[in-house]
């Protein structure tokens, strides 16, 4: 009796560990498969590896850009007012007004304001389950960082939180930013034209929709 208990105990310790193994193997792929499309410029088939969050997140920041004022975008953190900047300067006017959080993905993806840069050298390395959620860490070239994407399990596909590296990413934008001894604004708007070829003007503070 002992012996089959450490049987079934051993048996299921191995499928335990296969499925973790599975799991990990399915997290890189939904990273790969993301950075493949966004290299190649497949923008719909980029997003479609993005997890709802991602989905709300351009969404709220669609309706920024339709209808905050002055105030409220510059009140807004760092990452956030760069992509209400960029998306009131570069964007279609009928996109904003009558598009949605998919449409203005695809935009942000095909004029490089998700550019390859964020994927290009890079991949993830340990990957961490927990349960329908999993946390991936990037790895540039072959350094690990200590930075992480999140993975969330919708249905049974794993999506990519692309706004889990958005911290990581403005803290670093606000040390370069007091290291250039440029006002924020001023910063943001020299870094957006570098990245877009287009400079921001003071249009960019009033709503879109009026």
């Amino acid at each position: 009796m002992k012996y089959i208990s450490t049987l079934a105990l051993s048996v299921m310790t191995f499928f335990t560990v296969l499925t973790a193994q599975v799991e990990e193997t399915l997290v890189r792929q939904c990273f790969d498969g993301y950075k493949e499309a966004v290299m190649e410029g497949r923008s719909e088939d980029a997003v479609a590896y993005l997890d709802q969050n991602s989905i709300e997140y351009f969404n709220d920041l669609l309706g920024l850009s339709q209808s905050a004022d002055k105030a409220t975008v510059q009140s807004l953190p760092l990452m956030d007012k760069m992509m209400v900047i960029a998306i009131r300067q570069n964007a279609p006017k009928d996109l904003i007004l009558n598009g949605d959080a998919t449409q203005i993905l695809n935009y942000a993806i095909e004029e490089g304001l998700i550019g390859k840069n964020t994927v290009a050298n890079n991949s993830i390395g340990a990957v961490k389950l927990d349960g329908r959620h999993a946390s991936g860490q990037l790895v540039m070239g072959s350094t690990p960082l200590e930075m992480y994407f999140d993975f969330n399990q919708e249905g049974r596909d794993w999506k990519l939180d692309i706004t889990s590296i958005f911290p990581a990413t403005a803290s670093t934008l606000e040390s370069l930013q007091k290291l250039s001894g440029l006002e924020e604004d001023e910063y943001l708007f020299n870094l957006l034209e570098t990245l877009t070829k287009s400079r921001p003007t003071d249009k960019v503070w009033d709503p879109v929709l009026q």
